[in-house]
């Protein structure tokens, strides 16, 4: 006995509620995943920048677009202090894009800045100088990224989180630029968000990042011996 076309609809309909209801925790558990990922890569980077950091007394300026994940440096500091994460000069592996840059679990580019601050004034960039560092450093001027908790026209307080940061990586997540907050963390700026993650409308957010403090950048170099300690 054959089935008429309304038990063949009902049969499809039951069989996709079934679909459905089996895809949904298969997509969250693959987020999660993904954000487990990121993180770890997250600390790969760090690790990169601290051992750059000691090896050549500085940190690396950021990549362009089409650089092929080179840093873009000059005498005086960066060509570019705001782009993407210089993953060729780091030697950080993972799976690129067709220009070279490295990317996260969702297959975005990294994105990165070093702080631009220049203490002394003498035109060349503390932190992405050899020698640019030095303990009178802080007394002077501070590192110029900060991290807050939200930003004008998005949800939550405008807090710094975190200040006197000198680099910043940022994953873009699963999604980008849905929010204030997203759009904040890849406009070039030395302002970025670090916040729960969220799907409410106008309050979106699911970038991660690690950054360097200040503070973090002495006291590596202090325990390398590449500063003077205080008497």
């Amino acid at each position: 006995m054959g089935f008429t076309l309304l038990e063949m609809a009902l049969v499809l309909f039951v069989m996709s509620i079934l679909l459905a209801g089996m895809v949904a925790p298969l997509v969250s558990a693959r987020d999660r995943l993904n954000r487990a990922l990121t993180q770890q890569q997250l600390q790969r980077i760090e690790s990169a920048l601290i051992g750059h950091l000691l090896a050549q007394g500085r940190l690396p300026c950021a990549a362009s677009r089409d650089s092929g994940g080179l840093e873009q440096a000059s005498a005086s500091g960066c060509e570019r202090y705001a782009g993407f994460l210089p993953a060729a000069t780091l030697g950080v592996m993972g799976s690129t894009d067709l220009n070279g840059l490295l990317l996260d679990p969702w297959h975005r580019p990294f994105h990165y800045r070093i702080s631009a601050a220049d203490s002394d004034a003498d035109g060349a960039s503390d932190y992405a100088v050899a020698g640019g560092v030095s303990l009178q450093t802080p007394q002077l001027i501070r590192a110029d990224n900060r991290v807050m908790q939200a930003v004008d026209g998005d949800c939550g307080s405008v807090a710094i989180r975190a200040d006197a940061i000198v680099a910043v990586v940022v994953s873009e997540g699963k999604t980008a630029a849905r929010s204030e907050a997203e759009r904040e963390n890849t406009d070039a700026d030395a302002i970025f968000v670090s916040r729960l993650t969220s799907d409410a409308d106008g309050c979106a957010f699911d970038d991660q990042m690690v950054w360097l403090t200040e503070n973090r950048v002495l006291t590596v170099l202090l325990q390398a011996g590449a500063l003077p300690r205080s008497h």
